[in-house]
């Protein structure tokens, strides 16, 4: 027994090893343009590698080449290799998680590799919580880059898949609910790298420090709880037949492209700083400015940033957030759970924390909008008065 567990736990580690390493060669070496994120109240500017489509793309097809999937691929491993080493790489990934966030509070601490760090003076266990540091840097790699996109969202893609052909193995066949919740994984997260530099200009990331809440996050509890409407199918299936599967998927790819849509409106608005067209229109918006202060706390300089209220921005002040919910349902109802279908009540966790969280992020986010733009924002909330639902919220 202690010798399948040990095992284990080394197949674990090269899998990891293995999976990281090329999610760095392919982060350091594919061609991209360097693009920039928000500046910080310091007055820092990140800047980000944007080669996220070229390695989803190659990501993809060296981890199905790779893999015992026919007789013309390597062979390597099997294309199940994520559900069968699934307990010890979480146990590893909780270990590591719960070290390198220790490790981020102390570089923050005396090694920071920006001036947008330090303690937040409520103690060591909120700063190691929360982290001390917005964009630390090891080794030349942004670490919230790096975790948060190119890993965990890998992750996640790459399982959709393992997690399918389980399926097909163990059942000796196709199970169309679950492949139609795979595909619209893998199609909306082929949508995240697609929109990765806009995730990177989000408030989430330029407000957010790399503490347990965000880095472990994406370490541990992405891989977790954001697979768990397929993990739960593999055994029992969901026994929808290619008609319902294929209407939910369809449903599915609509909610996908409202989301993409939506937020690549205020991509590209923001890109053309407001000169794009919205709905053949010349867009609204408001220009709300904020400060820069130096190392004392005084005023440096002042910024705007542009607030779009027009197109799918004009109903809802989070407008992408309804899309990506109701994206969320859609996949889970794939597999078919209780009290609707048969399977497991467990497969409407994500969706229902993702509700949690995007409602409890709104109101961060709003917040910390407030406390930037002051008095600016609120004529903001005046002109765009519903928060997330059109009309109702």
């Amino acid at each position: 027994m202690k010798q399948l567990v040990f095992s284990e736990i080394f197949n674990s580690f090269k899998f990891l090893f293995y999976f990281n390493l090329l999610s760095y060669i392919l982060y350091k070496y594919l061609p991209g343009k360097m693009e920039p994120g928000c500046l910080t109240r310091s007055g820092f500017m990140p800047k980000f590698k944007n080669n996220s489509l070229l390695h989803a793309i190659l990501f993809t097809f060296i981890f199905i080449y790779c893999s015992d999937i026919n007789t013309k691929t390597l062979g390597w491993y099997k294309i199940t290799i994520i559900w069968d080493l699934y307990p010890g790489c979480i146990t590893l990934l909780n270990i590591f998680g719960l070290v390198f966030c220790f490790l981020l509070y102390l570089k923050g601490l005396y090694f920071p590799s920006t001036r947008d760090s330090g303690s937040s003076n409520k103690g060591l266990i909120f700063d190691y919580y929360w982290g001390t540091e917005l964009y630390p840097k090891i080794l030349g790699i942004d670490i919230k880059h790096f975790i948060n996109c190119r890993f965990s969202m890998t992750y996640w893609m790459v399982s959709c898949i393992s997690f399918f052909f389980k399926s097909v193995l163990i059942h000796s066949k196709i199970d169309y609910g679950l492949l139609g919740s795979c595909l619209l994984q893998y199609i909306y997260l082929f949508k995240f790298f697609y929109w990765e530099i806009g995730y990177m200009r989000s408030l989430d990331i330029i407000e957010d420090r790399a503490g347990f809440y965000e880095t472990w996050g994406c370490l541990v509890w992405v891989p977790v709880i954001y697979t768990l409407s397929m993990r739960v199918t593999i055994l029992s299936q969901s026994n929808l037949p290619f008609e319902t599967s294929l209407a939910l998927f369809i449903l599915g790819l609509i909610f996908i492209f409202l989301n993409f849509w939506s937020d690549q409106q205020r991509r590209i608005f923001r890109e053309s700083n407001g000169k794009n067209l919205i709905l053949t229109k010349n867009p609204n918006y408001l220009k709300l400015t904020y400060n820069i202060y130096d190392d004392q706390g005084n005023i440096k300089d002042n910024k705007f940033n542009l607030f779009l209220t027009s197109g799918l921005w004009g109903f809802s002040r989070h407008s992408n957030y309804i899309f990506e919910i109701l994206s969320a349902f859609s996949w889970t109802l794939l597999t078919n759970p209780y009290p609707l279908g048969n399977n497991s009540i467990l497969s409407w966790f994500y969706p229902i924390y993702l509700i949690i969280l995007l409602l409890h992020r709104s109101y961060r986010d709003e917040k910390k909008c407030l406390k930037k733009y002051g008095d600016e924002y609120l004529k903001y909330m005046q002109i765009v008065p519903y928060k997330i639902i059109p009309f109702i919220f």
